[in-house]
């Protein structure tokens, strides 16, 4: 939400910040709060917003833009929403990021069925407004078939796919070569639920480390959120694997574990967009990952290993394939160098392109 608030206005795009008011059922200006909070990790400065009253609306004023899921019994209804906008005379755009709610409800385990009805309530609720632009081919293909299936509208659900751009972060240099006759360091970063599949990789681990010797040091970071998988690390780590485990990290470290590795793993399950494969291109780090939906949409850019991550013992062959496959690696880290990546400059013009022809 930041990235694409800055982008626009980059472009002189005179934008206006209204949050929602529960009460009034409608859209207020956004407090200074707010816009403080805003400003933090590259979002725009506080002054750069243009007021929003309904005193100072012009005839400009044409879209509200919604960059975040909005799903949970909490949030405003969609219905609530188009009238507000309706009543202002304003269209709507949203940006989708996932179905996996819809399509993977079993990983929810005791949530499920809320959380699966939460986000399809969502995902109908799509299909009256003016534009919706999704995070990737694939997210678009899953709510427009979604929508389909309900016999809802979905002529109006396009893709675009996020930008690789990762503001606030200088992009590292790639590694030398000479560094990778080394202990190669790995890295993985997201979060710990049953999605992300950190089960696999340490099932691959585990089976590397006790059929031969391994060269290599596996980071894995992020939010503690599954406890049997933080329990499974700590089991992995006490039995001397390679494994080094970081629940919190702020951004200075995240920056220096991408300058220290030589390899990012992600063996999610499903993505909306995939921003940790992103990162991984933004840093000049391989990535070896899923070739399913979006994350098999990153295999157009150089330094892009997939494997069938779902299978343990298929994810512990490719890792070891690139310890033990110097040529591969060197290939990997050298295709890097020929991305040509998107940047949110190039994709909030897009957003405006595609404003403009609805």
């Amino acid at each position: 939400m930041r990235s694409i608030a800055r982008g626009l206005i980059g472009l002189g795009i005179s934008l206006k910040p209204v949050v929602w008011d529960t009460n009034r059922k409608d859209f207020v200006a956004a407090s200074r709060k707010h816009l403080q909070h805003m400003a933090l990790w590259s979002g725009p400065n506080e002054e750069d917003w243009e007021e929003y009253s309904l005193q100072t609306r012009s005839a400009m004023d044409e879209w509200i833009l919604i960059p975040e899921i909005v799903s949970g019994p909490y949030q405003p209804s969609s219905s609530n929403l188009f009238n507000a906008a309706t009543k202002l005379g304003i269209r709507v755009a949203w940006i989708f990021h996932d179905a996996i709610p819809i399509r993977h409800a079993r990983l929810y385990g005791l949530r499920r069925n809320k959380v699966n009805q939460y986000h399809s309530n969502y995902m109908k609720g799509l299909s009256i407004f003016d534009l919706v632009l999704a995070n990737s081919q694939t997210t678009c293909e899953h709510l427009q078939e979604f929508l389909n299936n309900a016999n809802l509208r979905y002529s109006h659900v396009l893709p675009l796919r996020l930008p690789i751009e990762l503001p606030g972060f200088t992009r590292h240099q790639p590694v030398k070569i000479k560094r990778l006759d080394n202990a190669l360091n790995f890295l993985t970063v997201g979060s710990l639920e049953p999605r992300k599949n950190h089960v696999s990789l340490l099932k691959a681990i585990a089976y590397l480390n006790s059929t031969k010797t391994i060269n290599a040091n596996f980071y894995i970071l992020g939010w503690p959120n599954t406890n049997y998988i933080v329990s499974m690390i700590d089991r992995c780590i006490a039995l001397g694997l390679p494994i080094k485990y970081i629940s919190n990290a702020d951004d200075e470290l995240l920056n220096e574990l991408y300058e220290t590795c030589e390899f990012t793993i992600y063996p999610s399950l499903e993505e909306g967009f995939g921003l940790p494969v992103a990162e991984s291109i933004w840093h000049r780090r391989p990535c070896l990952c899923g070739s399913n939906g979006a994350l098999g949409e990153f295999s157009k850019y150089g330094g892009i290993f997939n494997c069938d991550t779902k299978n343990w013992l298929e994810l512990a062959k490719s890792i070891d394939l690139v310890l033990s496959n110097k040529a591969l690696r060197i290939k990997l880290h050298k295709d890097l160098l020929n991305n040509v990546v998107t940047t949110w400059n190039d994709y909030c013009k897009k957003i405006i392109e595609h404003m403009t022809h609805t």
